[in-house]
């Protein structure tokens, strides 16, 4: 839910009306936006490697072995 509360507090910062440079809240909102986006990179970049080791032991099939550069896969 925090995450929803976020992303539309962003889409409203980006609203045309609400960035404007007489406006103090702007600098603060665009912070916001770029912490949120930052986060959000870091959470994909986790997910991304979790699922590559469960492909790799849990699951144990080639995936993981297609992009490591000099071993053929199983193609």
């Amino acid at each position: 839910m925090l995450v929803r509360q976020r992303i539309d507090e962003l889409f409203r910062a980006a609203d045309s009306r609400a960035v404007r440079a007489d406006r103090k809240a702007t600098p603060h909102s665009i912070g916001e936006a770029h912490d949120l986006v930052g986060w959000a990179i870091i959470v994909i970049a986790a997910v991304h490697a979790a699922a590559a080791l469960l492909h790799h032991y849990v699951l144990r099939d080639e995936v993981f072995k297609r992009v490591l550069p000099g071993k053929p896969g199983g193609t």
